[in-house]
């Protein structure tokens, strides 16, 4: 089995913002369900983003600045109902039951950010139980 879901969102983005380039667009901010890939700048900062993650415990929103470079969050919140997940510790087979852990990386393409991010993910899961905590992995 091959599953390229960890990469298949930043894929698409970095995909539209390559037709966006080829149609002349310097600067725009493309986005599919979080994941971000931001072209040229929206002002003297960047492009203004919010992504939520997990700081101790509580759901908050971080607020990041984008330049020519994507971003791209993988979480166990969304997805998750009655102890199930969407990531699936490869050892035994199961989905992991962690209920708030999120993770995010910053990268010059968004399918690099997505794949990292869901890497990072799956070794924050796996390291620790952390049933019920809420932890982010940057």
């Amino acid at each position: 089995l091959l599953d390229l879901s960890s990469v298949a969102k930043g894929f698409a983005v970095d995909e539209i913002t390559g037709l966006l380039k080829e149609k002349g667009i310097s600067s725009a901010l493309t986005e599919i369900g979080g994941d971000m890939r931001a072209i040229g700048k929206n002002g003297a900062k960047g492009w203004l983003v919010g992504v939520e993650i997990y700081d101790q415990g509580e759901l908050v929103i971080k607020k990041l600045a984008l330049m020519n470079e994507s971003i791209a969050v993988s979480g166990l919140f969304r997805n998750t109902k009655e102890g199930a997940s969407h990531i699936v510790d490869r050892e035994s087979g199961r989905m992991f039951s962690i209920q708030k852990l999120t993770a995010y990386h910053l990268a010059p393409t968004c399918m690099e950010a997505d794949g990292r991010a869901t890497l990072k993910l799956i070794r924050a899961a796996s390291a620790t139980d952390l049933s019920g905590m809420g932890r982010t992995s940057q």
